[in-house]
């Protein structure tokens, strides 16, 4: 392990995939601790944002127990929800006086927004899943939803730890009602 620093990483997690769990390992691996920033977290359910911010974060509990997690809320600027990150990170580096750096991929075309803070370090991981996204699981369990194991597509995908989660949620209504504006 290099010098101990907080390592965050920011990301909606819609779900939370193998992906996601190579940055986090890496980053634990690398720094010693890690402080997980769930956005979006207190909008109603969409096709895009299809889970909550607790079911999000216990996904993230399934593997990393010890996480530091806090919630984001989408604001109408982006000042705002740069200060609310900004409020999180130095709630969590503070009190250890710990070094922060920011981690995620450097492939990902909708995360300039891990450029927004300059004042940390910043330590971006090549894509280690090629054409693995959010995007693309949530797509397929859409699509999937109607027969007996909706998730059976997206499982290979997933860490082990948070199948189960996975599988449970998407025989839920409110999936259901996802997947349907999500199809229509």
């Amino acid at each position: 392990m290099q010098q101990e620093k907080l390592a965050v990483f920011i990301g909606r997690f819609q779900p939370f995939h193998k992906g996601h769990q190579a940055i986090a390992d890496a980053a634990i691996a690398k720094y010693g601790n890690i402080l997980f920033i769930v956005g979006s977290a207190y909008q109603a359910r969409t096709s895009k944002n299809p889970f909550t911010y607790r079911e999000r974060r216990d996904m993230i509990r399934a593997l990393y127990p010890t996480a530091k997690i806090e919630a984001v809320q989408n604001f109408s600027n982006d000042e705002d929800w740069k200060e609310r990150v900004n409020w999180n990170i130095s709630w969590h580096a503070n009190p250890e006086n710990l070094p922060v750096v920011i981690v995620g991929s450097s492939v990902r075309d909708n995360a300039s927004y891990l450029h927004w803070f300059p004042q940390y370090e910043l330590d971006l991981s090549p894509d280690l899943n090629p054409g693995l996204s959010a995007s693309m699981l949530r797509d397929s369990i859409y699509a999937n939803l109607y027969n007996n194991n909706p998730a059976v597509e997206v499982l290979k995908y997933i860490p082990e730890a948070i199948q189960p989660i996975l599988q449970g949620l998407c025989k839920s209504a409110a999936m259901v009602s996802c997947a349907a504006k999500a199809c229509a």
